[in-house]
């Protein structure tokens, strides 16, 4: 076999392996997760639907008609609930009020967003939001209430 035939072998072998592989891609497509961990659940079109605007804490600012695919969602509670300027809040029954509470408050959500971020980061979400503050038709939305806790930082 010349060089020639050998190279022509591997070329053939290459085109072919590599449209295998492109049949597979297309053939598994629509169940292939999006994102970090939202999941495609059925062959609708995928809607993720904001219901409180309020409520979303990525990202900071909604454009209009953005069309999101990677959904997540977290319990807000849980996680004030393991940051320690809240936590000393809640313990000194401090409101409004008090210029401590702003203090530690301001700190608090300091905290909650570096996580929020940390997490977007990671799994490459493009929507957090509080459960209930999103509608998703077509993708369910990965609750990170505990990845978001683990990011916490630690200062």
């Amino acid at each position: 076999m010349t060089s020639v035939e050998g190279s022509r072998r591997l070329r053939r072998s290459w085109i072919i392996t590599s449209l295998g592989t492109l049949a597979l891609l297309l053939l598994l497509g629509p169940t292939v997760p999006l994102g970090a961990a939202s999941v495609v659940t059925s062959g609708e079109d995928v809607e993720v639907k904001v219901l409180d605007e309020d409520k979303v804490y990525y990202p900071k600012k909604l454009e209009k008609g953005a069309a999101y695919d990677a959904p997540a969602t977290l319990e807000t509670s849980k996680v004030f609930d393991e940051i320690d300027e809240w936590k000393e809040i809640v313990r000194k029954k401090l409101t409004p009020k008090d210029a401590e509470y702003h203090l530690l408050l301001k700190a608090a959500n300091k905290k909650f967003d570096k996580a929020v971020k940390k997490v977007q980061k990671k799994d490459e979400y493009d929507i957090i939001a509080e459960d209930g503050a999103i509608k998703c038709k077509g993708v369910s939305a990965k609750d990170v209430t505990q990845d978001t806790i683990d990011s916490l930082p630690n200062d």
